[in-house]
């Protein structure tokens, strides 16, 4: 876990504060290349994940967590160093290849069977939270007289990250090589769980629907000045981060599909309620900020318990590939329909597409677990 830990909190730091200043201020590079950089990152590590799972099944978590560590330093001093935007892109890309197992390792330490899967669920994304949250707020105030040395102290934290990952166990992630056709274990579990993936997608792009357009529409339709902005996303974290703890502890005790639904139906309620009242309005814009949070605290644990149970143990880091695949297909689609679909219909339509989408999943998810019941 200090592995993980530091990779988020660097990540953090460089995508969310260092390098959009350092590249802007210091390099003169366009916000196009910026964003080139930063999309390159992202879609290779989600590209590579179905790679990197099939990996941590047939190889040791170890073998597979420390080479990935390693080819992401060499990446990550490819961005930092090099002038050349094209090789930063190339660079990031390299970065977001080798980062790709460690979620799934993350993901995958536990079975099907174990218990405490919504503790251990909601554990991870209070960490990821908190490690990928805390690099921007510290490393931020340093940019304007220390950003010519901040990139050598992401790359030395990213280095301790790859000493801490040769501490990773010395075992496959199902615990037992595997050798049977990956194709067709492949072809078996999204045939059998097509639901599930056709859920992740659609529940990854409703809430990254809302990226190109949340800045903008909280400041022009809400009325919250631009500087208040952060301090109402960190509000929102403080709030989610303790519902993510206590509903990781109910999951485990009263099972993680009523939290499911109740979740999406939170979100969608909360996504929704953004529009219906402009102008700053700071007691409805925390209620619906709270409603968020709330919705958010509690889908990640019970969705990713419910996911768990769903996934085979003899191969489970091949199945977490597949979603993380799938649900990242999802994040990178959200933003270009939100984007067109603001465009087209105003800064408040993808909110109510959103909250459709967000709805409608918790109405899906309810009738399917009735039927079930």
């Amino acid at each position: 876990m200090t592995c993980f830990t530091l990779a988020e909190f660097v990540r953090g730091s460089f995508f969310l504060a260092y390098f959009p200043f350092y590249a802007a201020q210091h390099l003169g590079w366009s916000v196009a290349w910026i964003g080139a950089v930063t999309t390159a990152h992202y879609l290779s590590e989600t590209a590579c994940k179905t790679v990197a799972g099939a990996a941590l099944d047939r190889f040791t978590i170890r073998r597979v967590v420390t080479g990935g560590a390693l080819l992401a330093a060499v990446g990550l001093l490819g961005a930092i160093r090099i002038g050349d935007p094209r090789w930063a892109v190339a660079g990031a890309a390299v970065w977001g290849a080798g980062i790709s197992p460690l979620w799934l390792a993350v993901l995958g330490g536990r079975r099907a069977q174990d218990p405490g899967q919504g503790t251990w669920m909601s554990r991870n994304y209070t960490l990821w939270l908190v490690a990928a949250g805390a690099g921007p707020v510290l490393v931020s105030p340093l940019l304007p007289h220390w950003s010519d040395h901040l990139g050598w102290l992401l790359a030395s934290l990213w280095l301790l990250a790859c000493l801490a990952a040769a501490g990773a166990p010395q075992r496959t992630l199902s615990g037992r090589r595997r050798t049977d056709a990956w194709g067709r274990q492949l072809q078996r579990f999204l045939r059998e769980r097509s639901s599930l993936m056709s859920g992740v997608m659609v529940q990854t792009a409703a809430a990254s629907m809302l990226v190109p357009t949340l800045p903008l529409f909280v400041s022009e339709q809400l009325g919250v000045p631009e500087q208040w902005y952060g301090l109402v996303v960190v509000a929102a974290g403080a709030v989610a981060i303790p519902v993510l703890l206590a509903a990781g502890r109910l999951v485990d005790t009263s099972g993680p599909r009523r939290f499911v639904v109740a979740g999406f139906a939170l979100s969608g309620a909360g996504v929704a309620s953004l529009p219906t009242w402009p102008g700053a309005n700071w007691l409805w814009i925390g209620l619906c900020g709270f409603c968020l949070a709330i919705g958010f605290g509690l889908v990640m644990p019970a969705w990713n318990a419910y996911v768990t149970r769903a996934i085979p143990d003899d191969w489970r880091a091949s199945a977490w590939g597949v979603y993380t695949t799938v649900e990242g297909l999802g994040a990178s689609v959200g933003p270009l329909v939100g984007g067109v679909v603001a465009h087209a219909f105003g800064l408040a339509a993808p909110f109510w597409a959103s909250a459709v989408c967000l709805l409608a999943l918790a109405a899906h998810y309810g009738a399917a677990f009735w039927r079930r019941a």
